[in-house]
């Protein structure tokens, strides 16, 4: 896996040196980056929401990101963005905030994370 990431990362750099501003593709490495623990690789580019702010799943994975690497009161404000959850998006985008955490505990440490009722949260 990281071998393929290392890779898949490589190929969507090069595809930036074309278009700076895809954010598609800028979404992509930061996912990726983010999976393999590199959260501040993750962030260090954040276009893909300044580009596209409209896309609350985007905004989701930002508010994950911030959250993660200590900057949770700049995350409050994407958070309180989707939290009404009616705009278009905005339930995924919340989704995306809830889950990314769990995942990233399950691959740092290889243990699932439990929830207070005791239920396995994968």
């Amino acid at each position: 896996m990281r071998r393929q990431g290392g890779e898949c990362r490589a190929e969507l750099r090069n595809v930036l040196e074309l278009d700076e501003n895809f954010p598609a593709c800028l979404d992509t490495l930061g996912a990726i980056c983010a999976q393999q623990g590199r959260f501040e690789e993750a962030l260090r580019d954040r276009r893909a929401y300044a580009l596209t702010p409209w896309a609350n799943v985007l905004a989701g994975q930002l508010a994950a990101l911030l959250v993660r690497t200590g900057a949770k009161s700049r995350a409050d404000a994407l958070i309180e963005k989707l939290r009404p959850g009616k705009a278009y998006g905005a339930p995924t985008g919340m989704a995306v905030f809830t889950h990314y955490p769990a995942n990233w505990i399950r691959l740092r440490t290889g243990r699932s994370r439990r929830s207070p009722s005791g239920t396995r949260n994968s």
